[in-house]
């Protein structure tokens, strides 16, 4: 199988990173006093960055579990060794050298950040050392939803080996069924940890899960044909993006915390993942088609280094000249493209050698996952929109967050 990237799942990540860079960046400029926390600005200072998240997060439960069950297929079985590998290789690196300038500069006082968050944020558990009302620690506080990908990954795709496909997408809709009742649960528990509940595996795996169970439904021939037709109006994708950027932003701004924990979570992740259904199945569709546009695509691969590095020159706790506008935004730009050129392209064609799918474009009907009973459920040639002319999607670039 080849490994070719799809341009309107870059470009989705496009629309995620400017999300996230436009809740940053407007966020910078209310606290400089350029801007007044209100109306408009108050729905992106507030929002925005969160359905960036959501948007990276369900993208690459896609993703991932697309390539594990393609692995599983071409293979013969999923080779965890290999998967962690590759999410080594795609997560480490940049992250790495981002530490690395981070600690020289903290060293030389140019910033203040402390041991442990250096620790935490090395060791994939900053969701878990957040502080401040607010859950975020300056210049280092956005790691905490790379530790959230990370910990779900810790056990997904074992998950996927041992239960099997059917039972592992009987698993991802119980978590989702489940997840809005478990974050009313946290919240009354333990009231001092509310800011964190989105935070924490348990109370936003079902963010990723929406992704996850898009891969395995859509090699599932009854579900995707059920899903074939669900998504055939174009109505389709716009009612999710208006409710995904318009209606659910307002609903939080007004009820809180009542509305986000039952619902808005949840039906901004299962929008996400309408609107990658819908375009994977539409390719000639003019949505699609600005999604492949060249400065969409572009900035979906840039977008891990770029939310990495967006941090630092954005966080309001930056208050040198390099934080003010324009400068913020030129720099962190700078910043990825170099992190983008010297780390994570090099290490691309290292990635795909232990991708683990090979031959052919499409998995055979006869192919089989040792350890999963039964044979794995692909429907016909043409039922599997990620397989468009050849293409496979590529791994996935990381989570980003606010």
């Amino acid at each position: 199988m080849r490994t070719g990237r799809l341009a309107c799942l870059d470009g989705l990540r496009g629309v995620a990173i400017a999300l996230v860079l436009v809740a940053h960046f407007t966020q910078s400029l209310v606290a400089a006093g350029a801007a007044q926390k209100g109306g408009p600005i108050a729905v992106m200072y507030d929002s925005y960055g969160g359905l960036g998240v959501t948007l990276f997060f369900v993208l690459s439960g896609y993703l991932i579990t697309g390539l594990l069950v393609r692995e599983a297929a071409t293979s013969g079985a999923i080779s965890l060794p290999r998967f962690y590998l590759r999410r080594a290789l795609r997560i480490l690196p940049p992250l790495g050298l981002f530490l690395l300038v981070l600690a020289v500069c903290a060293s030389v006082g140019l910033i203040s950040i402390s041991a442990r968050d250096f620790v935490s944020a090395g060791l994939f558990l900053s969701n878990y050392r957040l502080v401040g009302t607010t859950g975020h620690a300056p210049f280092l506080g956005h790691i905490w939803s790379l530790a959230i990908e990370e910990q779900f990954y810790l056990f997904w795709p074992a998950l996927l080996v041992f239960l099997g496909l059917r039972r592992t997408r009987g698993f991802a809709v119980a978590v989702i069924a489940l997840m809005p009742l478990v974050r009313i649960a946290l919240y009354f528990t333990f009231p001092a940890t509310r800011y964190v509940i989105e935070t924490r595996p348990q109370g936003c795996a079902d963010r990723l899960m929406y992704g996850s169970l898009l891969a395995l439904a859509e090699v599932t021939p009854g579900i995707e044909r059920v899903l074939r037709r669900a998504l055939a109006s174009a109505v389709v994708p716009v009612l999710a993006a208006v409710h995904f950027l318009v209606v659910s932003p307002l609903l939080t701004a007004r009820l809180a915390g009542a509305y986000r924990l039952p619902i808005g979570i949840s039906s901004e992740a299962l929008a996400a993942a309408i609107v990658i259904a819908w375009v994977l199945r539409h390719p000639a569709a003019r949505l699609t088609t600005w999604l492949e546009s060249r400065a969409l695509v572009a900035l979906g691969m840039l977008s891990y280094s770029l939310y990495l590095w967006q941090q630092p020159f954005l966080s309001i706790a930056n208050k040198s000249a390099w934080g003010r506008f324009p400068s913020n935004l030129l720099l962190c730009f700078a910043a990825a493209i170099v992190s983008y050129l010297l780390v994570e392209r090099p290490l691309m064609a290292l990635r795909r050698r232990y991708s683990g799918v090979g031959g052919s474009s499409r998995p055979s009907a006869e192919d089989r996952l040792p350890g999963i009973a039964g044979r794995l459920p692909f429907p016909s040639p043409v039922s599997l929109p990620g397989y468009v002319a050849g293409r496979a999607p590529g791994d996935s670039p990381g989570n980003l967050r606010t």
